[in-house]
């Protein structure tokens, strides 16, 4: 219950970003901490015959940028990349 109330969360969240009702918040932001989070909602934009790998060197360096649009803009990838790889892939 508490992962499906985070989620509703974060989707208020890109919304009122979005809508620019919300304003940006820019903070050191580690990226594959970001990864991490939004790779458990990408299955479920993703197909069945999507294969998701995220490599990731644990070493990057933080950016500055604000969580939500950054979660956005990982999102958008995936679902470009899904409608990209009409018969599936990796």
């Amino acid at each position: 219950m508490c992962a499906a109330a985070e989620r509703a969360s974060r989707l208020v969240r890109q919304l009122l970003t979005f809508s620019r009702q919300q304003a940006l918040e820019l903070r050191p932001l580690n990226i594959c901490e970001t990864l991490g989070t939004v790779s458990d909602m990408l299955p479920r934009i993703l197909t069945e015959s999507i294969n998701l790998t995220i490599k990731a060197p644990p070493s990057l360096p933080n950016v500055r940028a604000d969580t939500t649009m950054m979660e956005t803009l990982l999102m958008n990838l995936a679902t470009n990349a899904r409608d990209a790889m009409a018969d599936g892939g990796i």
